[in-house]
């Protein structure tokens, strides 16, 4: 019973390591989903919805980069276009995700587009982690 301690704590570890270095994936590509957003509206005056959507695909482009470097290292699959596919597949999930945030939040409950995307942030975060670490990068 006592055995299975030891890995137990070593997959906790582990994980927890996992989901750290993603944060800090994470964090870099927010902070360039956020800038393009707000570039591109406030300063290009282009929609919010293909501003929201340019920086959100912009942004899991480089983070498939730095998720396959420092957080998940290697997919599931043997093949590196089946992974992509499958990621393009998951990021696309969550374009659809975030536009649906953002016009709801924008459009129905006429909150600032700044204040919804950060709130679509969180959310589509949280999707995007349990997508890629049991779908796109499971091992």
């Amino acid at each position: 019973m006592f055995s299975n301690i030891p890995k137990l704590a070593n997959l906790s570890n582990k994980l927890s390591s996992q989901v750290i270095r993603f944060i800090i994936v994470g964090c870099i590509t927010v902070f360039l989903d956020l800038t393009i957003l707000i570039i591109l509206t406030d300063f290009f005056n282009v929609h919010y919805l293909i501003s929201t959507a340019t920086g959100f695909i912009i942004a899991s482009g480089i983070n498939y980069i730095l998720s396959v470097k420092f957080v998940f290292y290697t997919g599931r699959f043997k093949k590196r276009s089946k992974e992509i596919f499958v990621f393009i597949i998951v990021t696309c999930l969550g374009v659809i995700l975030n536009h649906v945030i953002m016009y709801s939040g924008h459009e129905i409950l006429l909150i600032n587009y700044k204040l919804v995307k950060i709130l679509s942030l969180i959310l589509v975060t949280i999707f995007n982690f349990l997508t890629k670490k049991f779908i796109v990068f499971l091992k």
